[in-house]
């Protein structure tokens, strides 16, 4: 395990993505896997463009409260990011699974979008219920994204998107853990 440092904020947004995914391209080519901390949720989106960079056609799973797919038209950000991703052309995602997600955060029309896109999504009862049944879904992962909105604020008191509802600290653990033992995953955010 290596650190390799901090990523500098460009003088853009644009410019950190392009920073970002540039970086790895070349840790994945070299298949070294990158666990990118810190951040905005966004930063998945420059995660997803380095797989496209490299031509893969990847698997993504996000452990996040909400679907993040925003607004038509919306500008990339942290709560618009899937949108992006979806709307890419070309478009090299095969599957998204959204694990956690809390149905107070998202509106009845971006359920109906999930499953008209066959993605799989699964609300924060029933993965709080059966945690194991988490560890194909995660181990089926090229790239994961773990927003830490998705933790409880008693768990992840620093957190300013934290709500009273979410994973317990060891459960979030639990899945990383999965992640780290998964043979398919490449980049972990």
């Amino acid at each position: 395990m290596v650190d390799l440092g901090n990523v500098i904020c460009g003088h853009a947004i644009e410019d950190t993505y392009f920073a970002l995914t540039t970086i790895l391209v070349e840790l994945l080519e070299h298949n070294i896997v990158p666990v990118i901390i810190g951040g905005s949720q966004d930063l998945t989106f420059a995660q997803y463009k380095a797989y496209e960079k490299l031509g893969r056609i990847i698997n993504i799973a996000a452990v996040d409260p909400q679907f993040d797919i925003g607004n038509a038209g919306e500008k990339l950000g942290s709560r618009s990011y899937m949108s992006h991703i979806i709307l890419q052309q070309p478009n090299y995602l095969f599957n998204y699974t959204n694990m956690g997600f809390q149905t107070y955060f998202v509106d009845q029309h971006a359920i109906t979008l999930m499953k008209n896109l066959y993605f799989d999504t699964y609300c924060l009862g029933m993965v709080r219920a059966n945690m194991e049944e988490v560890e194909p879904m995660v181990r089926n992962a090229d790239m994961i994204s773990v927003d830490m909105g998705c933790i409880r604020a008693s768990d992840a008191p620093g957190n300013a998107n934290a709500s009273p509802n979410g994973f317990y600290g060891e459960e979030i653990c639990q899945i990383t853990r999965y992640a780290g033992l998964s043979d398919k995953l490449s980049s972990l955010g």
